[in-house]
Protein backbone atom coordinates (compact mmCIF):
# COMPACT_ATOMS: atom_id res chain seq x y z
CA UNK A 1 0.00 0.00 0.00
CA UNK A 2 1.25 3.48 -0.80
CA UNK A 3 0.96 5.99 2.04
CA UNK A 4 2.15 9.36 0.78
CA UNK A 5 5.66 8.54 -0.32
CA UNK A 6 5.95 5.36 1.76
CA UNK A 7 5.06 1.79 0.86
CA UNK A 8 3.77 -0.61 3.48
CA UNK A 9 3.95 -4.38 3.27
CA UNK A 10 0.96 -6.74 3.27
CA UNK A 11 2.17 -10.23 4.23
CA UNK A 12 0.45 -13.43 3.13
CA UNK A 13 1.06 -16.64 5.11
CA UNK A 14 1.05 -19.03 2.15
CA UNK A 15 3.93 -18.22 -0.21
CA UNK A 16 2.22 -20.07 -3.10
CA UNK A 17 -0.83 -17.81 -3.04
CA UNK A 18 -0.65 -14.52 -4.89
CA UNK A 19 -2.77 -11.37 -4.57
CA UNK A 20 -4.48 -10.78 -7.92
CA UNK A 21 -6.88 -7.91 -7.30
CA UNK A 22 -7.65 -5.29 -4.68
CA UNK A 23 -10.64 -2.99 -4.26
CA UNK A 24 -11.01 -0.28 -1.61
CA UNK A 25 -14.45 0.10 -0.08
CA UNK A 26 -16.05 3.40 -1.09
CA UNK A 27 -17.50 3.86 2.42
CA UNK A 28 -15.13 2.13 4.86
CA UNK A 29 -11.40 2.09 5.55
CA UNK A 30 -11.05 -1.48 4.30
CA UNK A 31 -9.81 -3.13 1.14
CA UNK A 32 -10.90 -6.45 -0.26
CA UNK A 33 -8.07 -8.55 -1.71
CA UNK A 34 -8.55 -11.59 -3.97
CA UNK A 35 -5.95 -14.32 -4.53
CA UNK A 36 -5.13 -17.06 -7.01
CA UNK A 37 -2.47 -19.78 -7.17
CA UNK A 38 0.10 -20.59 -9.83
CA UNK A 39 -0.82 -24.28 -10.14
CA UNK A 40 -3.98 -26.37 -9.68
CA UNK A 41 -4.35 -28.00 -6.25
CA UNK A 42 -1.69 -25.73 -4.72
CA UNK A 43 -3.11 -23.20 -2.30
CA UNK A 44 -6.60 -21.74 -2.11
CA UNK A 45 -8.49 -18.94 -3.74
CA UNK A 46 -9.11 -16.58 -0.85
CA UNK A 47 -10.90 -13.29 -0.30
CA UNK A 48 -9.52 -11.07 2.46
CA UNK A 49 -10.44 -7.86 4.17
CA UNK A 50 -7.48 -5.62 4.97
CA UNK A 51 -7.81 -2.59 7.25
CA UNK A 52 -4.14 -1.51 6.79
CA UNK A 53 -3.23 -3.43 9.96
CA UNK A 54 -4.95 -6.81 9.84
CA UNK A 55 -5.48 -9.24 6.97
CA UNK A 56 -8.65 -11.25 7.67
CA UNK A 57 -9.81 -14.12 5.41
CA UNK A 58 -13.54 -13.93 4.67
CA UNK A 59 -13.84 -16.77 2.13
CA UNK A 60 -11.58 -19.69 1.13
CA UNK A 61 -11.95 -22.41 -1.47
CA UNK A 62 -9.43 -24.88 -2.85
CA UNK A 63 -11.31 -25.34 -6.14
CA UNK A 64 -11.79 -21.72 -7.21
CA UNK A 65 -9.29 -18.93 -7.77
CA UNK A 66 -10.14 -15.27 -8.24
CA UNK A 67 -9.32 -12.84 -11.02
CA UNK A 68 -11.15 -9.64 -10.01
CA UNK A 69 -13.03 -8.07 -7.13
CA UNK A 70 -15.20 -4.93 -6.74
CA UNK A 71 -17.56 -3.21 -4.31
CA UNK A 72 -20.95 -1.79 -5.21
CA UNK A 73 -21.32 2.01 -5.03
CA UNK A 74 -22.66 1.95 -1.48
CA UNK A 75 -19.90 -0.34 -0.19
CA UNK A 76 -22.53 -2.79 1.09
CA UNK A 77 -21.85 -5.65 -1.32
CA UNK A 78 -18.69 -7.22 -2.66
CA UNK A 79 -18.41 -9.00 -6.01
CA UNK A 80 -15.61 -11.48 -6.76
CA UNK A 81 -15.15 -13.31 -10.04
CA UNK A 82 -13.50 -16.71 -9.80
CA UNK A 83 -12.93 -19.83 -11.83
CA UNK A 84 -11.56 -23.31 -11.33
CA UNK A 85 -9.31 -22.64 -14.35
CA UNK A 86 -7.94 -19.23 -13.29
CA UNK A 87 -4.29 -19.23 -12.35
CA UNK A 88 -2.05 -16.40 -11.23
CA UNK A 89 -0.34 -16.05 -14.57
CA UNK A 90 -3.44 -16.06 -16.81
CA UNK A 91 -5.65 -13.56 -14.97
Amino acid sequence: MLEGERLSLVEFENKRVYPIAVSWSPTQQVAAIATAAAQPDVGEGTLYFWDTKTLTPIFRNNEFYFSTIAWNRDGTELFALGSSATRTFNC
